[in-house]
């Protein structure tokens, strides 16, 4: 038996949700580093975002608060937990899926 349905709904918003967190940091990390890099190149950049780098940094400071919230909720904490095993499935993946499309 699975066990409480709501639990297990809780389990995997909490999985999503912390999902989200990761896509929207990486998002905004590789948006840093492109800038950094076309800055360090002397390329312009066509479309620039606004009041940059200040909106990238308060973002990210944002998702840090909202994860520091979530260690405070008992019910969202085990997004936390999974998150290490997450990344690491994600990462493997990562690596996998080159060596599957080069063996085709």
């Amino acid at each position: 038996m699975i066990g409480n349905p709501q639990k297990v709904f809780m389990y995997l918003m909490a999985l999503a949700t912390i999902s989200i967190i990761i896509n929207w940091a990486i998002i905004l990390i590789v948006q840093l580093k492109f800038h950094r890099q076309k800055e360090r190149e002397n390329k312009q950049i066509l479309f620039k975002m606004p009041l940059y780098p200040f909106t990238s940094n308060i973002s990210l400071a944002f998702l840090a608060a909202v994860v520091g919230i979530m260690s405070l909720m008992p019910d969202l904490r085990f997004s936390l937990y999974i998150t290490p095993a997450w990344l690491i499935c994600l990462y493997i993946g990562y690596k996998v899926k080159p060596a599957v499309k080069n063996k085709v």
